[in-house]
């Protein structure tokens, strides 16, 4: 491969070779550097000193279309969605079968200060629920609740706490009540209240049978429902018991034996004696099946079967015989 020169001055006939060779060249950029060589003294090839674009079809079109990667940070939602309704009837109602009802709520709503944003209320606040949280446990209690986060069009941000008190842990909790920012108060067991703001969950003739009608609210940056991992546990105790309890069991094997014995089945067994042999007592005294019968008012064959062993006698029968048999003087 010969290099062919670029300055004119030097060499005969140089211009003359130079117009030859360039006729031969296809038409580049004359923007970029390149240098020129000679392929076998027929043929170029340009080179440019900087990096090729990749071919269309190959790189471009996926370089173009590649989308953008979505910006770190917190979601932000209207209301609650389907999955954390469920997440939330659940929660409650395996607190409640395992004797730990969430009967306490404490509602964290203080008033609006001067120039204070969003995220700053969510922080006084989020600092007051981890007080009571770690006061609870200070007390050896688990920290069963769940808290969901709330703000209303043309409301404050604030938070209800639904929590499990211990007895005898009343007085801890209570000392947080510090009103209007901090109410504390029993609930019940319908926790439709704290639903309110969700998210269309079904058609609105669905949404017009539920007791509590759905509100939209504000955008919360985070979590709307946050439970603890102690409440989580619960409720993978909860589910597994139902879980378990729904498998079907395994069929009992029939019996072949009649549900009621026989007058005349000698290889049955028998039912148990009676308290005191009526055959032996009725023989002792001289006395037939028909006159025994006739004492206490029963026919000849059931007082037969009674001395087989295949009908029973009634507390009060036994007693009235007894008290008859006894009257009666004993047979020589």
């Amino acid at each position: 491969m010969e290099q062919v020169p670029t300055n004119l001055d030097h060499g005969k006939g140089g211009f003359q070779s130079i117009s030859q060779l360039i006729s031969k060249v296809v038409s580049v950029d004359i923007g970029q550097p390149c240098s020129i060589k000679v392929i076998d003294n027929a043929s170029l090839d340009i080179e440019p000193d900087a990096k090729r674009l990749p071919p269309k079809g190959k790189g471009r079109e996926v370089r173009q279309g590649r989308s953008k990667k979505r910006k770190g940070g917190w979601r932000t939602s209207t209301g609650l969605t389907r999955q954390q309704l469920t997440d939330m009837h659940d929660a409650a109602n395996a607190a409640r079968s395992r004797g730990m009802a969430l009967g306490v709520v404490v509602t964290f709503n203080p008033d609006n200060r001067d120039n204070e944003t969003a995220h700053e209320r969510k922080r006084w606040i989020e600092k007051k629920v981890g007080g009571l949280a770690l006061a609870l446990k200070r007390h050896a209690q688990p920290w069963i609740a769940m808290i969901v986060w709330q703000w209303p069009i043309g409301g404050r941000l604030h938070c209800h706490t639904l929590c499990w008190i211990e007895p005898g842990n009343d007085d801890v909790v209570s000392r947080f009540d510090d009103r209007p920012a901090v109410h504390v108060t029993k609930w019940g067991r319908d926790i439709g209240y704290f639903t309110r703001e969700r998210l269309p969950s079904g058609p609105p003739e669905y949404e017009a049978r539920q007791r509590w009608p759905r509100v939209t609210g504000n955008k919360i940056t985070g979590q709307r429902l946050t439970i603890s991992a102690a409440l989580k546990a619960l409720v993978t105790e909860h589910l597994a018991d139902r879980q378990l309890m729904a498998q079907p069991k395994p069929a009992q094997p029939v019996s072949v034996a009649p549900v009621q014995l026989g007058l005349f089945d000698v290889g049955l067994p028998a039912l148990p004696p009676p308290p005191f042999d009526l055959a032996a007592e009725r023989k002792r005294r001289g006395l037939s099946q028909s006159a025994i019968g006739q004492m206490i008012g029963l026919r000849q064959p059931h007082v037969a079967n009674v001395e087989r062993g295949h009908d029973r006698l009634s507390p009060a029968r036994i007693r009235v015989l007894r008290h008859v048999l006894d009257g009666l003087p004993v047979a020589a």
